[in-house]
């Protein structure tokens, strides 16, 4: 009942982030039992981060089970400015910084829809099934039954004279694993990975 209303609350932008303090797995599962998060849409900055724990981690996510979770539509929509946009998803967190801890988490029957599309010149996803973009060590960690689909638009050039990029990263675990980091112990299985780049004429 409180999650839920807080998702709402979320969805109707009336708070800019939901979390939890010193919750032990068995609460969380209550949580995450049904959580939804309908949509993600950012369209003031060019960066993103999105995941059903937290959208940036920089301390330290353990014994943590996530399952029947949906992150149904990350957009950033089609933006005003002539820059580089970004989403960083995953089904914990968006973005683990340097320094931070994943050990111990576990993905189970989960889903995430992410779309980015822009007008203009770049479009960049980076999605994991635990972290989109990991700045750290991860280990003892497990992806179970996990659906991702990522897709990327970006215009081809403003008026035809830049080169536009669309770039899908898609990981079963991590899209991107920073130099020095390391994966240990890790397993996934039942996953399905869909990704798809898209130039588009102006």
């Amino acid at each position: 009942g409180t999650w839920k209303a807080m998702e709402e609350l979320y969805k109707a932008g009336k708070i800019r982030a939901i979390g939890v303090s010193n919750f032990l797995p068995h609460h969380l599962d209550v949580i995450f039992e049904n959580c939804i998060f309908n949509t993600v849409k950012n369209t003031g900055t060019n960066n993103l981060y999105a995941g059903v724990v937290c959208g940036t981690n920089a301390g330290v996510i353990s014994n943590v089970i996530v399952k029947n979770s949906k992150i149904e539509k990350i957009n950033l929509g089609s933006l005003e400015a002539d820059m580089v946009y970004t989403v960083n998803a995953g089904v914990v967190c968006g973005l683990s910084e340097s320094g931070s801890l994943i050990e111990k988490v576990g993905v189970v029957d989960s889903s995430i829809n992410c779309t980015v599309e822009t007008k203009y010149e770049k479009a960049i996803a980076y999605v994991g099934g635990l972290i989109g973009i990991a700045n750290t060590k991860i280990s003892n960690c497990y992806v179970r039954g996990l659906t991702i689909n990522s897709n990327a638009a970006a215009n081809k050039g403003t008026l035809g004279i830049q080169k536009g990029e669309s770039t899908s990263y898609v990981g079963g675990l991590v899209a991107k694993l920073s130099s020095g980091n390391s994966i240990e112990y890790c397993l996934v299985y039942n996953l399905q990975l869909s990704s798809n780049v898209q130039m588009v004429k102006q």
